[in-house]
């Protein structure tokens, strides 16, 4: 009878043991800027924000950091942010989410 009680609270109180894990997003965007590294300079200062270079080996998508937005956060990012996205040299930005490490059993 106890772990049939047990076995109901678990059920009936959200978040006691199966938590869904949330979205964490970060201060980094990556964007794609028509033009030259010298233009996705421009545009991420034009905007606050400092281009921390190209990404790997795609041609125009750069990684851009904030420094005012908050580290880690649960939901988007919004504000003075969105003005990113309305520049005429943007092709595509989105906001990095934070990977949550999975331990392996053993």
């Amino acid at each position: 009878m106890e772990a049939l009680l047990s076995l109901l609270l678990i059920l009936l109180v959200p978040g006691s043991y199966c938590q869904v894990p949330r979205t964490i997003y970060s201060n980094h965007w990556a964007v794609r800027v028509q033009g030259s590294p010298e233009e996705a300079d421009r545009v991420a200062s034009r905007h606050g924000y400092l281009n921390l270079g190209q990404i790997g080996s795609l041609e125009n998508y750069y990684h851009f950091y904030h420094s005012k937005t908050i580290k880690r956060a649960t939901i988007r990012s919004r504000g003075p942010h969105s003005f990113l996205r309305t520049d005429p040299k943007v092709e595509w930005v989105q906001q990095q989410q934070v990977k949550r490490k999975i331990g392996r059993a053993h």
